[in-house]
């Protein structure tokens, strides 16, 4: 499993073809890298049969019309061979998310499988954090 609670920033494939940046997952900057792991650099990862979660912000694209205008990054992460990605389709919020992903943890290592435990956890911010769907509902499996 690798757990990516980053920022990340979603380029419009518009933008990719005048300005050739691409959407990437920000990590830390050190003297030899700049710290953007880019949607070229996921794609060529050996993520085979992993489980990725992605809980920063938008990392799941966009949704609606905008989605195929957008450069996804699970969908980036299943092109590099994952077997499950779990991102989020909006900004999240930082608390509602931390909470989310330690009971979807809790769930998981109780035995659940993803799907139920992703459920439980949307249930259990819904029920003691925030009845909004903003605070719950922006995360996704992808298989």
């Amino acid at each position: 499993m690798l757990h990516l609670p980053v920022h990340s920033f979603i380029i419009s494939k518009d933008s990719v073809r005048t300005s050739g940046r691409s959407s990437y997952i920000q990590l830390s900057a050190d003297g030899s890298n700049d710290g953007r792991l880019e949607w070229s650099e996921i794609i060529a990862l050996d993520t085979e049969n992993k489980e990725i979660i992605l809980s920063g912000c938008d990392t799941g694209g966009k949704t609606g019309e905008d989605y195929f205008a957008n450069f996804d990054l699970s969908y980036a992460f299943g092109l590099s061979g994952a077997g499950t990605v779990i991102s989020s389709k909006w900004r999240t919020d930082d608390l509602a998310a931390s909470v989310l992903m330690k009971r979807y943890f809790r769930y998981s290592a109780a035995g659940d499988d993803r799907i139920s435990a992703l459920s439980k956890a949307k249930r259990d911010v819904r029920t003691y954090f925030n009845p909004h769907p903003y605070y719950w509902a922006n995360f996704k499996i992808n298989k």
